[in-house]
């Protein structure tokens, strides 16, 4: 049985835990950088941006980082979970929480397609953590997930610091391990 924990937030992740083998992969959640309409100015343009505006007339956008659907439907192609864990995004209404809504829903839509993975259940992240007996700081979540697996790398980089998105992403694959019979499956 091979269980998905997905934190669905930008600086979130995805953990494949292979229960049978006891073995696990993290995944920084995979961004694309997509322009938006809003333009750089022309004084913030680095001097070959400038040089490359001058010759072409282009003009540069900013960007916004975008869930890439596409790389984490790959990834479930190869690994093929049995089980997915989302942990439900929380976007408080009267909020300006537009792309945190969209985030999700993108994936909770990728996660429904049954030919990705064969079971599905979204869980709220009070669940999983009171299970565990952490609170909402992320350091918890890093620091517990450390305890349980000496040699979990949560950093998404080498000369990065510990990434409390790929601790979650952990937590909630040993969660669906232990709970996989009381979830509410989909």
């Amino acid at each position: 049985m091979k269980i998905l924990g997905i934190d669905p937030g930008v600086k979130g992740g995805l953990c494949f835990f292979d229960v049978d083998k006891g073995e696990f992969q993290l995944y920084p959640m995979p961004l694309i950088q997509v322009p938006t309409k809003t333009k750089i100015k022309v004084s913030k343009l680095t001097k070959k941006q400038k040089q490359h505006r001058k010759e072409t007339g282009e003009d540069f956008y900013k960007t916004e980082a975008e869930i890439h659907t596409n790389y984490i439907a790959n990834l479930m192609r190869i690994e093929q979970p049995t089980l997915t864990i989302l942990e439900k995004a929380f976007y408080p209404l009267g909020q300006n929480n537009y792309k945190t809504a969209e985030r999700y829903g993108e994936l909770r839509a990728l996660i429904k397609q049954h030919w990705l993975t064969k079971d599905y259940a979204v869980i709220r992240p009070q669940t999983w953590k009171a299970h565990f007996g952490i609170g909402s700081d992320k350091d918890e979540a890093i620091a517990l997930a450390e305890k349980l697996n000496s040699t979990i790398d949560l950093r998404p980089t080498p000369k990065s610091k510990p990434s409390d998105g790929l601790a979650e992403a952990f937590l909630m694959a040993i969660y669906g391990k232990e709970n996989y019979n009381q979830l509410t499956i989909f």
